[in-house]
């Protein structure tokens, strides 16, 4: 099993540690075992992207704590701290619809054939989560002026609330207005051209993150 792989199954397994927990406790086990680091500043128009610090070797635990457990709990309600860090890159939908399944889908099938192919970036696990509504509209992309000047004629008779801007909410924020997103998580490649990324993948039996 090559590192993707490796990494993948890992990722995942944690992840359905996370689908027992409550949505507030959730929101802050993800922040421990997958840290919001920053959405990347080129938007698209299906989804917000943006990179995660990965603790590697983090394993549940009753509290947290840095010193390592001697045996494992039965009653995990939490992620044990460590320095073990690997960037992962998060896709999450701004809309309700099936664009990330139907992404996760593609990318899981790119996947099994890795070896003969590893020229596309790796799918490395799928989350169902709530994300705070405030911090999809701040960091989606912005209607072009035409359709915000006719936005803003038509409410030009109420009263509108500021706008937040791009980086101030972070992504694992609690809110009581959340959309039920589907995210995926990606291998993070760094901040290469598309030429580079052909060139450079190929000469790897994986990507070492």
């Amino acid at each position: 099993m090559d590192s993707l792989h490796s990494l993948a199954s890992s990722i995942q397994s944690k992840l359905l540690f996370l689908q027992t927990l409550p949505k507030k406790t959730k929101l802050q086990q993800l922040e421990r075992l997958l840290s919001f680091v920053r959405c990347f500043a080129v938007k698209g128009v299906q989804g917000i992207a943006g990179l995660l610090s990965y603790k590697s070797d983090i394993q549940p635990s009753d509290k947290p704590s840095k010193a390592k457990p001697k045996k494992k709990s039965t009653n995990a309600t939490s992620f044990q701290d460590t320095d073990t860090d690997l960037p992962v890159v998060f896709k999450v939908g701004c809309e309700v619809n099936l664009c990330i399944e139907h992404e996760r889908d593609v990318l899981l099938a790119l996947n099994s054939i890795r070896d003969w192919c590893p020229h596309f970036v790796g799918c490395l696990g799928y989350l169902n989560v709530p994300i705070a509504q405030d911090f999809i509209e701040s960091e989606k992309q912005q209607d072009s002026d035409d359709e915000e000047d006719l936005f803003e004629r038509r409410c030009s008779e109420k009263e509108e609330e500021p706008k937040i801007l791009p980086g101030t909410l972070r992504l694992w924020d609690n809110s009581e207005e959340v959309v039920n997103g589907s995210m995926i998580l990606l291998e993070y490649i760094g901040d290469k051209t598309c030429n580079q990324t052909y060139a450079y993948l190929p000469s790897l039996a994986s990507l070492a993150l």
